[in-house]
């Protein structure tokens, strides 16, 4: 394995022990990330809800039928206690219905209507908040960012060598 490349470090990803290429790339993504649910939290907050539940509703919304507990678990990337707990949450604002599988021990999980009506209320306003993060890419850029992101989690399961 070849080593890694070493970097300077700039601005809010300097740190004590100076960052290789790996984990400057590694850093930044997580920054940017973070940034961009932070941009977005007053739009959750307006609707009394946070980014992660805004999150399970929107992975709900996608699959168009009710989806196994550890299903949203995988695609939101919680662990099942965390997803148990939102899922409560959800459930006490009346945004989401459990139902039973074939499994006994397994929860299918659907939206509510009143799910479907936040979502489509507010639709325009978080595609509004979302252009407004890409403004300063191109279409072109978007495409690429997408590809890598797509590669990059490809990646992330993949068996890794000891």
């Amino acid at each position: 394995m070849a080593s890694p490349e070493r970097v300077v470090a700039e601005g809010n990803h300097a740190g004590r022990l100076g960052l290789n290429l790996d984990e400057e790339a590694r850093y930044a993504v997580m920054h940017a990330g973070a940034r961009l649910f932070k941009e977005a939290d007053p739009f959750y907050r307006s609707h009394e809800l946070t980014g992660v539940q805004y999150n399970v509703l929107r992975v709900l919304e996608a699959a168009e039928e009710a989806i196994p507990q550890q299903e949203i678990a995988r695609r939101v990337l919680a662990s099942r206690a965390n997803v148990t707990s939102l899922l409560d949450q959800l459930e006490a604002k009346g945004l989401i219905e459990r139902g039973p599988a074939a499994d006994r021990r397994v929860k299918r999980v659907s939206l509510t209507p009143k799910a479907k009506a936040l979502l489509e209320s507010t639709c325009e306003e978080i595609l509004g908040i979302s252009a407004g993060m890409m403004d300063s890419l191109t279409d072109e850029e978007k495409r690429t960012l997408l590809a890598l992101i797509r590669k990059l989690e490809a990646g992330a399961d993949q068996p890794k060598e000891k």
